[in-house]
């Protein structure tokens, strides 16, 4: 079972959202979102559709603002604690 989790806005602008426990992916109003790895892995912001994270700064990155907003699923018998830094598409 996955729960579901509403991110937090850091930076609008930036399209930057508050996320330490992604493992099940980060979705838009239920359809999720291609992952484009970690922030350290390339630059330049990810195309509309995708995201990347930070898994140092415990980001998400997404390629335009969201429609619907965003959320990020981990597994449900899962401590979020222990996901932290573990998003992955």
């Amino acid at each position: 079972m996955v729960t579901m989790k509403t991110l937090e806005t850091v930076n609008t602008a930036r399209c930057l959202y508050e996320c330490h426990d992604a493992s099940s992916g980060i979705y838009d109003g239920g359809v999720r979102l291609v992952c484009d790895g970690d922030v350290a892995d390339g630059a330049g912001d990810p195309q509309p559709g995708h995201y990347r994270i930070s898994a140092a700064l415990g980001l998400v990155q997404v390629g335009a603002l969201p429609v619907f907003g965003l959320t990020a699923g981990y597994p449900h018998d899962a401590d979020p604690h222990e996901l932290a830094g573990a998003a992955h598409g």
